[in-house]
């Protein structure tokens, strides 16, 4: 597990990249144990429980959690922040997005 965060600006309005994150995101996120926990408008929010069963989970705990917040920018842009603790491959394709 490792914590991360990265920032992207994105030329679309907060809408849409909300929309786009969750059409793009959801799917693989969900797919490596993550659940969409949280959806206020301005953030998403995905929890992925303990791999580990009962009683290692005691021992191990390895919960994690992304946060993507939106932020709207001058130009009809957005500022996307994803930031949170997840597996080394999810950190990392995460802060490829920056480039």
């Amino acid at each position: 597990m490792r914590s991360f965060s990265t920032e992207v600006i994105v030329p679309r309005a907060p809408a849409d990249t909300r929309a786009l994150a969750l059409d793009k995101l959801s799917e693989p996120l969900r797919k490596s144990g993550y659940e969409l926990t949280e959806g206020t408008g301005g953030a998403l929010t995905f929890d992925r429980e303990s791999a580990f069963r009962w009683p290692l989970r005691l021992l191990f705990p390895q919960s994690s959690q992304i946060t993507m917040t939106f932020e709207a920018q001058p130009g009809n842009k957005t500022r996307m922040v994803v930031a949170g603790t997840a597996p080394r491959r999810i950190a990392r394709d995460f802060e490829q997005l920056a480039g």
